[in-house]
């Protein structure tokens, strides 16, 4: 009876073994079976993502914010012109009009002077009782009255160079005035276009002529143009007070394209200065992270070649954060998730794909920038400033709580180059437990190390490479030996002719990389299926 008794038990034993050794070798199927759907989907929505009716409503908000963002600039651009036109327009016809009241005035002192002078010839005539001979030559009766040579329309003889002038009382003498030896002017005319213009410049295109032949007379201190005598209360100081009645059209004229570039130029770099500070918006770091700026980034960091590739994941909005997710076409845990946290590139380089929050919000360094040929192009200081943890930290945890809420309880997470500096953040905080990092950037040596093999429970993956700024060949053997000790469990994996970036974003024409990418993905998949 023993012996059935223990037959029997050997049988229950070992039929149990079976079954968990089959169910183990289930489990094993299907999470190959997942990942495998996982990267395919990821190879689809690279190579052809306008195949997929959900990747195009996920694109079609953003081309009505471009459009009606277009439309905007465009509007205010043409407020733009039309103010200045108005503003040029008003300008214009404030001058017109101050130019013709001064003009006004002017025509009107001109005919009082006028009306002053002949009352006072008349004076001196009756004075000196002197009596004019019409038939006489003006030229050859210098004592002829100014009323005879206006009745006869000759104009008064030219005065010899050095000659003494008399005043018009009669007392004392003018000499060294400017002499004319061109035609002269009737001093005595009615007609105010013969007058010298009042104004230093023309106020239109259309130039009045100041004399008979239509030369331009000057004034100057005692003596109008042609040689005459000013009209009384016409001196220089009325010249300049009137001239500065208005502005210069012409000179007006050449300032309108000026002043419209101006405003043009101050609206578009005022549109700049506020798309830059709606894009950049620079907080400094948590005192519980190593300050960003501290934090190097490597040339490879920004280097690499784009894998081909279709996506078979979905863009999901989990706590308000647009993240990619990948689920496994059969039955698999609900309370775990791998949060796999990427590089600078973010989401929309398709090399690597899981359940991937959108850390930068939309904003990651573009794909384009890995062209060597446009790599230039690309402000990457600029860039590195605008995403420091203050920024692509709270999207992270806005996703994880919504998946807390959904029900996970257990997280694993596996970073790249920038990602892996928040795998670290997140086993420090106790939220996961498993970690993966990958040439990881941005975590101190050796003071993270340290303190996540003295304060952290989650054993930890490291895929480490021959070329790596990040995590230099000769600190390999010190970060063995920081966790050499390490109980929840530590292991590095080491590619020999990889460099930072080879996990993700590595040349596969190359054998080393690809075999070194393709076993960097095998040694995180075998570590979430040991350990989460």
């Amino acid at each position: 009876m023993d012996e059935v008794k223990r037959e029997k038990k050997r049988k229950e034993i070992s039929g149990k073994l079976n079954r968990e050794m089959n169910d183990r070798r289930d489990d094993g199927r299907h999470y190959s079976e997942t990942i495998s759907v996982l990267h395919q989907t990821s190879v689809t929505l690279a190579t052809r993502p306008d195949t997929s009716p959900l990747y195009n409503m996920k694109l079609l908000p953003f081309t009505f914010e471009r459009s009606a963002k277009l439309v905007q600039l465009e509007y205010e651009e043409r407020y733009a012109l039309e103010s200045a036109q108005t503003a040029y327009d008003e300008e214009r016809e404030k001058v017109e009009i101050e130019w013709k009241k001064g003009h006004d005035r002017v025509r009107e002192r001109l005919m009082e002077s006028i009306e002053e002078r002949r009352r006072r010839a008349r004076e001196d005539k009756e004075g000196e009782g002197a009596v004019a001979d019409g038939t006489l030559d003006s030229q050859s009766r210098p004592h002829i009255t100014r009323k005879l040579r206006n009745k006869m329309g000759t104009s008064p003889p030219p005065t010899p160079l050095g000659a003494p002038v008399s005043a018009p009382n009669g007392a004392g003498t003018i000499s060294g005035l400017p002499i004319t030896t061109g035609p002269l002017l009737n001093p005595h005319s009615l007609n105010v276009d013969e007058l010298p213009s009042p104004f230093p410049l023309p106020l239109t295109s259309t130039t009045i002529p100041t004399g008979p032949n239509g030369a331009n007379t000057s004034t100057g201190t005692g003596a109008g143009g042609g040689g005459r005598r000013r009209p009384k209360g016409s001196g220089t100081h009325q010249s300049q007070a009137i001239g500065g009645l208005g502005k210069n059209l012409a000179m007006l004229s050449g300032c309108k394209e000026q002043e419209i570039e101006s405003d043009l130029g101050e609206i578009r770099r005022g549109n700049k200065r506020r798309r830059a500070d709606s894009q950049i918006k620079a907080v400094p770091s948590p005192t519980s992270t190593p300050s960003f700026s501290d934090m190097q980034h490597c040339d490879d960091c920004f280097a690499g070649v784009t894998h081909e590739g279709t996506p078979t994941g979905t863009l999901e909005q989990i706590g308000g954060i647009e993240c990619y997710v990948a689920t496994p076409a059969g039955d698999y845990p609900k309370n775990k998730v791998i949060l796999l946290l990427t590089d600078v590139f973010g989401i929309p380089l398709v090399n690597n794909k899981t359940i991937i929050p959108d850390l930068f919000l939309g904003n990651p360094i573009p794909a384009d920038a890995l062209d060597p040929a446009v790599r230039h192009l690309f402000n990457r200081d600029e860039w590195v400033a605008a995403h420091g943890p203050a920024q692509t930290r709270p999207p992270l945890d806005q996703v994880i709580t919504a998946l807390k809420e959904t029900g996970v309880n257990e997280f694993g997470a596996s970073g790249y180059c920038f990602g892996a500096r928040y795998v670290f953040d997140l086993a420090f905080d106790g939220i996961i437990s498993a970690s993966v990092i990958s040439h990881p950037s941005r975590i101190a040596f050796p003071e993270d190390f340290e303190k996540y093999a003295n304060e952290v429970k989650a054993p930890l993956l490291i895929n480490s490479c021959e070329i790596d700024q990040g995590l230099p060949l000769e600190n390999h053997d010190k970060v063995d030996q920081i966790f050499s000790k390490f109980e929840p469990g530590y292991k590095r994996e080491y590619f020999e002719g990889c460099k930072h970036g080879f996990a993700v974003r590595g040349d596969l024409s190359d054998p080393k990389v690809k075999a070194g990418k393709e076993g960097s993905f095998r040694a995180a998949a075998k570590w979430f299926l040991k350990y989460l």
